[in-house]
């Protein structure tokens, strides 16, 4: 349903003979994953952007670019408890340096914290794990924080990280560190079921720690041979 969703919003999946293509992603025992060419998640941005603007336009919903998180309004409970309610949020137009105030319920989408790791990370480094650092200053409960997840796979260039799709794996791509002068491929004696595809945040886990055993020689390598 999603997925058609999207589909009607512009997002040009990869289709053959008019049926939606799929392919293997982590954590998965079938083709389910629906791509468009190598630039999904760009896509689906920008067709959400476009359909938000149209909103924006009719006056429904309002948009402040070039605006960042500045603080959380947050008031005590007429109550002995001393907990705090939240009212809204204040955001810093990073031009003017004006601070808006916006009243009502907030939902915050942080994003990754890429700031933290630069040049290791193929996410901008503008989400700096500011507003995330500030919500847990302020006392508010995190949770699913196994979602914040890096890739796995890259490959640097000046000044940058590129991401290797995921599907590399999925279309047989090997993940393996030299012990010697032997290929190891960890992921598969470990876990011979799904092997590189287990869930990324597993292969980011495992990658570490070959690296860091000292019976292996330093990097982890990708061996893309036989992939067409």
């Amino acid at each position: 349903y999603i997925v058609n969703e999207l589909s009607g919003l512009g997002v040009p999946f990869n289709r053959y003979k008019g049926k939606l293509e799929q392919r293997y992603f982590g954590g998965q025992k079938k083709r389910r994953t629906a791509f468009a060419k190598s630039s999904t998640g760009k896509m689906l941005v920008s067709a959400l952007i476009d359909e938000a603007r149209k909103y924006e336009d009719q006056g429904i919903i309002n948009r402040y670019c070039r605006h960042s998180f500045y603080g959380l309004r947050l008031e005590n409970k007429a109550d002995t408890s001393n907990k705090r309610i939240c009212k809204g949020v204040l955001i810093l137009d990073e031009h003017t340096k004006d601070v808006l105030s916006l009243s009502g319920p907030v939902i915050m989408a942080c994003g990754g914290l890429n700031g933290f790791f630069p040049e290791w990370t193929t996410g901008t480094t503008m989400n700096s794990g500011m507003a995330a650092a500030e919500l847990f200053y302020e006392g508010v409960a995190f949770a699913n924080l196994e979602m914040i997840q890096y890739h796995p796979t890259t490959i640097g260039i000046p000044g940058k990280r590129c991401l290797i799709s995921e599907a590399a794996r999925g279309e047989g791509g090997r993940l393996f560190i030299l012990k010697g002068d032997t290929p190891f491929y960890f992921m598969e004696e470990k876990y011979p079921e799904l092997g590189n595809l287990m869930p990324r945040d597993v292969v980011s886990r495992e990658i570490t720690f070959v690296k860091n055993d000292n019976r292996f020689n330093g990097f982890v390598y990708l061996d893309m041979r036989g992939i067409n």
